[in-house]
């Protein structure tokens, strides 16, 4: 008997030992440290005004808010490691006590109606990895105290309503691989300080009336694998500053997608620094490259053929794309169709390449985009100014073009059909010197002997650019020195 009640009295002290530390372990859960990430949790569901998808149902004392949906907690100190809530429809603001969750290393609100400014308190988050407010309404500055959150990877604030400039404190952020930032309402440039993250790899600042100038210290950035501005270019420096920066970051030789469409770029430089092909040159990693939206000189053809590596094709040369600045000189617009040769992205390229008349006849079969094809619209192009017929004309139809009838008005019949009259200036006629007439008429003949050349149908039996350029200044050389 004795025996019997010594073992139901441990027994009975092992139960209630197990019932004790499971309600300590509980009630733990909820208070203490715990206590301070479960009452954060509540203040954000209180934030909220709209949750139509029922996200926050779950946020309730009946479930540990480990529990809950969206949250996710690490095994050791049930602690909140994680805030995922993308495209759920909340609207509503931030509190300041989300910066209470000092174990949250991904936050992840993508994608909602959220509002108001971004909690500076968010800069006591020093264990944050992942920042994801992209697609909402915030508004205000970026906090400065950012730089606090020291393990920060990936930052993406794009789609937003934010003011104000980058701040400078953002340098500071070492472990920093991907910054969007786009379509906001930033001021205030590029800061020079973004060459201090040399851990960025993607750089994303679209759609902002950013302003300033374009820092070359970020050339400085050795990871940098994709660059997106798209803005409006605000330098008061001049071509020479805009070019500057598009040479430095061909130190960035892991570059592989340049977006600097819409940039209002212009193309000549000074020949210290060389022009946009030649810069180009230096990036071999490159992929992908948008610049649409610029003027760049028509003589770099697009040289971007023999300099760049791999080649640039236009893809769309005609009139309405090459524009005149102040003083006639010749740019190429609306890059939109340009792509790189040898590269598995230039050929996912779908339906039509380039403008009827315009094109090289294998487009319309169907044929990848090429630098001959180039040629091509460039040789109806030079056909079409000395003609002064479009390729599209009525009465180029069953089989006869515009090459065919500048084949047979050669060599004899240039001058009854070329729009250009020997004349100087002011109407004056040139010198009754034969020899004059006579090198004039060579010099049409010539230059419609180029647009014929670079118009064949047969892509590898049109005239090689280089020849081109070499014949065309040629017979520019002849005319300056009649």
């Amino acid at each position: 008997m004795v025996c019997s009640s010594s073992s139901s009295s441990v027994n009975f002290l092992f139960y209630s030992l197990v019932i004790f530390l499971t309600s300590t372990t509980i009630l733990a859960s909820y208070g203490g440290r715990n206590e301070t990430d479960h009452q954060a949790l509540l203040k954000i569901k209180l934030m909220i005004s709209q949750d139509p998808y029922g996200a926050l149902t779950s946020w309730n004392n009946s479930l540990h808010f480990c529990d809950w949906t969206g949250v996710t907690c690490g095994k050791r100190h049930r602690r909140v490691t994680s805030l995922d809530l993308m495209s759920q429809g909340l609207e509503g603001s931030l509190p300041l006590h989300l910066g209470n969750l000092s174990f949250l290393r991904w936050l992840y609100l993508f994608n909602n109606n959220f509002q108001g400014a971004i909690p500076h308190e968010l800069g006591r988050l020093s264990r944050l990895r992942f920042h994801n407010l992209e697609l909402n309404k915030f508004n205000g500055t970026i906090p400065h105290n950012i730089s606090s959150c020291s393990n920060l990877e990936v930052l993406d604030l794009s789609y937003n309503e934010l003011v104000g400039s980058m701040p400078k404190e953002m340098s500071f952020l070492s472990k920093l691989t991907f910054v969007s930032l786009g379509n906001n309402n930033l001021t205030g440039g590029i800061p020079p300080f973004f060459g201090n993250i040399t851990s960025m790899k993607v750089f994303d600042v679209v759609e902002n009336p950013l302003g300033g100038s374009i820092p070359d210290t970020l050339g400085r950035c050795k990871s940098l694998t994709e660059f997106y501005y798209r803005n409006i270019f605000g330098s008061d420096e001049g071509e020479a500053d805009e070019m500057k920066f598009i040479d430095t970051l061909k130190n960035c030789t892991r570059l592989e997608v340049l977006d600097i469409s819409y940039c209002n770029f212009h193309g000549v430089l000074p020949k210290s620094i060389g022009n946009i092909p030649s810069s180009l040159g230096g990036y071999a990693s490159l992929l992908w490259l948008s610049l649409e939206g610029n003027f760049f000189q028509a003589s770099a053809l697009d040289y971007i053929h023999n300099h760049c590596i791999p080649s640039i094709v236009h893809g769309d040369i005609k009139p309405s794309n090459i524009l005149l600045d102040d003083d006639m000189m010749a740019h190429v617009g609306d890059f939109c169709l340009a792509r790189f040769l040898g590269t598995s992205y230039q050929n996912s390229s779908t339906g039509i390449r380039g403008t009827i008349g315009y094109a090289a006849p294998e487009y319309g079969l169907g044929n990848e985009m090429t630098t001959s094809g180039d040629v091509y619209s460039f040789g109806i192009l030079l056909l079409e100014m000395m003609t002064g017929k479009s390729p599209t004309d009525n009465i180029f139809n069953e089989g006869f073009s515009l090459h065919k009838f500048a084949s047979m008005i050669m060599p004899d019949n240039v001058t009854d059909v070329s729009i250009l009259n020997i004349y100087q200036e002011d109407g004056i006629p040139v010198q009754n010197n034969e020899a004059n007439v006579k090198k004039i008429e060579e010099c049409l003949a010539s230059t419609i002997k180029i647009g014929v050349a670079c118009t064949v149908y047969y892509p590898p039996e049109r005239m090689d650019i280089k020849k081109v350029m070499h014949e065309l200044q040629h017979t520019l050389d002849t005319l300056q020195n009649i």
